[in-house]
């Protein structure tokens, strides 16, 4: 059979009798010692006999069993064939040698780096392992093993006696520490579903509980744990700093004491009479004064805590929130903060920093401009104009964790807390930069007005991260803010708006800008344009822009029967209209007169050659049935039959839900009853 070799006695016989025995030897091929071998594409039989001190080349594949003799020295790379046996001290010193199931050793052995034992496997003695050694189901481990940093246990491991397991560790599901043996572990240990630790042990700093787990009275879990979601905590525990628990735990049975830090998932329930300090993060927001808990919930009232996307109170300046990282579990979630982190590579195990900024030490801000009814809010300035800061600013950090690639972040806002003009669709990420000392607008973000979070991509480096809406921006010829230009409050003035979405497929747009350039964008049912400055600009004297969506060679995906959205804006103004190709038709011109400061000479065309409609006073243009002008203009407002919520895929529904919502606004009666020209006008109010 494969892997059994004979051993053998030879005889002589005659008519004389027979001779004595010879010596035992083996019948295969038998090589002497002290050997050299450079080649690794070398085959060797089947129970090839090497005598001692024999060496052999980097990735030697050893696909059938072998006779290795003592101090035999093996390259890194080597493969071992399945049931192989080692008597004799061996130098496996070279990294990621791999050893198939079965394996067995006579003696104490010293691994390299990266040594792979695929299945079960017998050790003799005390062994010592490199770093990032792994080990297959089943395998059994006398006491006093040294195993190497990060030391991965695929399978239920048998330990027989007690052991120090490395920094970074990780158990399998199931793993069960016999409550006899006395197991210490090290820092950033990892536990998968179902571990059984026997009786109560110690936990070091960052250890991560994948799931739910048998816990003892009087477990000590150092900072910065990671507990799985659901855990249920029926005996009093020794709970660290900065420790995470996750969505569903069930702190009922037993009050705890927790400490500075803590984070909770949601729907976590506690005892009654469980006292929650400042500094702890219940799912409801950080805790600024403690809180002692008179029912499950335990919701806090609105003065004790900071909630997602609030403004933090000038003078406060909460503890750091330091939250354990590894390559198993990339991501950092604060559910009271509305803070999330995704790292693409983590590389080396440590504790991340969230730290929430006191407003009066916030580096590189004034005082804020637009945004003066909230004290929390902060003036930053970038090369792309000035920011007010939304909620509270936060100093993240990859800390001790080794991380690499693009990151993931998404920051919270309270959509209550706007200053007046500013929309959701305004609001920025800001970053600011340590080395240069100045603040940058982050691109690749996306606004998600239903979960009130903005999450941005492509991040590179980490420092403090703020939400932010523009005050103040150049105008295209350099000069600063006009916000009364056309009106109070008014920076921004839309003169025409030109669209044809069955020939052309564009929409053309002219307008004058006081504070910023002029930005144009077209919301269709089914995705986003935008616009860009047009070739042709003759209005430049006067300080009107031509801008046209889409650019680069796209086209509106507009139907005969779908409406579409026109957002401009500014650095301090918006404007939005929306056109009904059903009742507007798909080309016409809107022209709007702002050199008043009611807005009130408006003209609209429905084609090329507009007839005077009944109404001249209004200077109102609609063809070809003027006697229809106001009931048109009726179902415009009001669109009974209007499919606000047509049939899209889960990306463009996606689209349409974050940017053109409300489609089919709730009027009261009396705005019902507004003509046209009222509705319309009360755009600019």
């Amino acid at each position: 059979a494969a892997g059994q070799v004979y051993k053998f006695i030879i005889y002589g016989e005659n008519v004389h009798g027979t001779s004595a025995a010879s010596s035992a030897f083996i019948a295969t091929t038998s090589l002497g010692s002290g050997g050299a071998y450079s080649n690794s594409s070398k085959v060797f039989g089947n129970g090839t006999n090497f005598g001692d001190s024999t060496s052999f080349a980097a990735d030697q594949d050893f696909t059938l069993f072998q006779n290795f003799g003592a101090d035999q020295t093996f390259g890194s790379g080597t493969g071992f064939a399945q049931d192989q046996t080692f008597n004799g001290t061996q130098d496996f010193s070279a990294g990621t040698i791999k050893f198939d199931s079965g394996t067995q050793f006579s003696t104490v052995q010293t691994f390299g780096t990266g040594a792979n034992f695929t299945g079960a496997t017998t050790f003799t003695g005390a062994n010592t392992f490199g770093v990032n050694a792994v080990f297959g189901d089943a395998s059994v481990f006398p006491a006093g093993q040294s195993f190497g940093k990060g030391a991965n246990f695929t399978g239920k491991m048998t330990f027989s006696g007690a052991q120090t397991f490395p920094e970074d560790a990780e158990f399998a599901a199931g793993q069960a520490f016999v409550s006899g043996t006395d197991f210490t572990f090290d820092d950033f240990a990892m536990f998968n579903t179902g571990t059984d630790f026997g009786k109560a042990r110690t936990f070091d700093v960052g250890t991560q509980f994948d799931s739910t787990m048998t816990f003892y009275e009087n477990m000590v879990f150092g900072e910065s744990t990671k507990f799985g979601d659901k855990q249920a905590f029926a005996d009093a525990m020794t709970f660290g700093e900065h420790q995470m628990f996750g969505a569903g735990t069930d702190f009922t049975a037993q009050s705890q004491t927790f400490s500075e830090g803590t984070t909770f998932g949601a729907d976590t329930t506690f005892a009654v009479g469980q006292v929650m300090p400042v500094n702890t993060i219940p799912a409801g927001g950080l805790m600024l004064s403690a809180f002692t808990c008179v029912d499950a919930e335990c919701l806090p009232p609105a003065a004790s805590i900071l909630t997602p996307g609030e403004f933090l109170t000038r003078g406060t300046d909460p503890a750091a929130i330091k939250t354990s990282l590894s390559s198993t579990d990339p991501s950092v979630s604060i559910p009271g903060l509305g803070f999330i982190m995704n790292f693409t590579t983590v590389s080396g195990t440590g504790n991340t920093s969230v730290d929430p900024i006191d407003p009066a030490a916030l580096p590189g801000s004034s005082d804020s401009v637009r945004n003066q009814a909230n004290a929390g809010s902060k003036n930053v300035a970038t090369t792309g104009g000035s920011f007010d800061t939304i909620g509270t600013a936060l100093d993240i950090s990859a800390g001790t964790a080794t991380v690499s690639g693009d990151i993931q972040i998404t920051m919270p806002y309270d959509d209550t807390a706007l200053a007046d003009g500013v929309t959701e669709a305004d609001l920025v990420v800001l970053h600011y930069s340590t080395t240069a000392e100045t603040w940058s607008e982050v691109s690749n973000c996306t606004i998600d007005t239903a979960a009130n979070d903005i999450t941005c991509t492509g991040i590179t480096s980490l420092s403090p991260f703020s939400v932010g809406a523009a005050t103040s921006g150049a105008s295209p010829s350099g000069m600063d803010c006009d916000t009364n230009a056309y009106g109070p409050g008014k920076s921004l003035a839309i003169h025409e708006i030109t669209w044809d979405v069955s020939e052309a497929n564009e929409v053309q747009v002219i307008a004058s800008s006081k504070c910023g350039p002029v930005q144009l964008k077209v919301f269709t049912q089914q995705s986003i344009a935008t616009g860009g400055l047009a070739q042709e600009q003759p209005y430049l004297a006067d300080n009107k822009v031509v801008m046209r969506a889409p650019v680069q060679h796209t086209v509106l995906d507009v139907s005969a029967s779908q409406s579409f959205r026109v957002v401009v804006e500014n650095g301090w103004n918006s404007f939005d209209q929306t056109i009904y190709t059903d009742l507007h038709g798909s080309s016409g011109t809107l022209l709007l007169n702002f050199q008043k400061q009611d807005y009130s000479h408006v003209r609209l065309f429905m084609d090329d050659e507009p007839q005077l409609a009944a109404a001249p006073s209004y200077g109102m243009f609609m063809d070809p049935e003027p006697q229809l002008v106001m009931e048109a203009i009726d179902h415009t407002i009001l669109r009974p039959n209007y499919d606000a919520e047509p049939q899209l895929t889960p990306a463009e529904m996606e689209i349409w839900a974050s940017t053109y919502s409300d489609a089919e606004p709730q009027l009261t009666e009396q705005e019902k009853q507004m003509s046209f020209l009222d509705w319309l006008f009360s755009l600019f109010s």
